[in-house]
């Protein structure tokens, strides 16, 4: 063998174990058991985000792990809202986290190992400290990133994120997905949602704010289903004091849209406020109703929407109520 390639050979063996070493390790996960329940902070104020990762499957082998997310907003200790997730969501790790001494340099950070502590777990951290007073610490097996990623940001001595506990416990029930609305062309609704809906038709409402009432009536000029479209004019008559009436300028040529979703999504928690479905019975007209009632103790108000399925029909919101007054589908006139 010529010298050249003897060198060539014996160079190729020494680089041999240092490609091996960019591979993470077998036990990368070895930390992660189906049923934990990861639970992160972020502290602002009296305000208080938690996210808890609930683990559904770990994959060694692909170096991935899959949760369900819920989310959870308190403020002083009280829940505002909380969303559970409908679907699992997938990590993937095993990037290097070593940095060079020329990228450090660049950054203005260094990068240093630590041991990172919570209720239930120990990991081995690799901590980045930046000149902005900003601290990110990313959980790791000897050089590598391992499950949850960041367990720990500092941002000027703001807790950003912070792991705060693992608990064991059996796997997430995985909502079942509810079967996906199926939609009419570029209508944006369920097939025949406007088909209570005709030329000629008057829809007469009952407004009233502080003792004062007025009369809205939307008079049907045209139905464009497949677009989602209704078209109509618009008038109002006030009512005075003795019983005197004050008409206002016609609001011709009106459009109303489809694309709204008053239902509230699955999951979904809002602290004060619920929705259910009930039916409307006025004179022309029999509606399905999504209702969303809010009680925030000086907020009190219930939202009625016509909904076919989850999506808002003609003429949107035909009820509201709230102190001092609201708003009233009375009834339906016409063909």
């Amino acid at each position: 063998m010529h010298l050249r390639s003897s060198l060539l050979v014996a160079a190729l063996l020494a680089l041999a174990p240092l490609a091996r070493a960019q591979d993470p390790p077998a036990d990368l996960l070895k930390h992660v058991k189906v049923g934990q329940r990861w639970t992160f902070a972020a502290v602002v104020g009296e305000f208080r985000t938690e996210e808890v990762w609930h683990v559904a499957e770990c994959n060694s082998e692909e170096r991935w792990v899959s949760y369900l997310r819920t989310t959870r907003m308190l403020n002083a200790g009280k829940l505002v809202t909380e969303v559970v997730g409908q679907e699992l969501e997938r990590w993937s790790g095993g990037a290097s986290l070593v940095m060079e001494a020329p990228v450090l340099l660049a950054m203005k950070a260094t990068q240093t190992r630590q041991s990172f502590q919570a209720p239930g777990v120990t990991l081995d951290a690799f901590v980045l400290t930046t000149d902005a007073k900003t601290e990110q610490w990313t959980a790791a097996r000897g050089d590598f990133e391992t499950f949850p990623g960041l367990v720990k940001v500092l941002a000027d001595k703001v807790q950003v994120r912070l792991l705060e506990k693992v608990e064991e416990g059996p796997p997430p029930v995985v909502p079942t997905a509810p079967p996906e609305e199926l939609l009419e062309g570029d209508s944006n609704l369920p097939k025949g949602a406007l088909d209570h809906v005709k030329v000629g038709q008057r829809w007469i409402f009952k407004a009233s704010s502080n003792g004062v009432e007025a009369e809205i009536v939307w008079k049907v000029t045209g139905v464009d289903a497949a677009h989602g479209l209704v078209h109509y004019d618009a008038t109002m008559t006030t009512k005075g004091e003795g019983g005197a009436t004050i008409p206002s300028e016609p609001q011709t040529e009106q459009e109303w849209s489809a694309g709204a979703v008053p239902v509230l999504e699955a999951g979904t928690t809002i602290a004060g406020v619920s929705g259910e479905r009930k039916p409307l019975v006025i004179p022309g007209a029999k509606l399905e109703c999504y209702v969303v009632t809010t009680d925030l103790g000086s907020l009190k108000m219930a939202v009625w929407s016509a909904v076919k399925g989850n999506r808002e029909v003609f003429p949107g919101v035909v009820k509201q109520v709230v102190e001092q007054g609201g708003l009233e589908l009375l009834r339906v006139e016409g063909p």
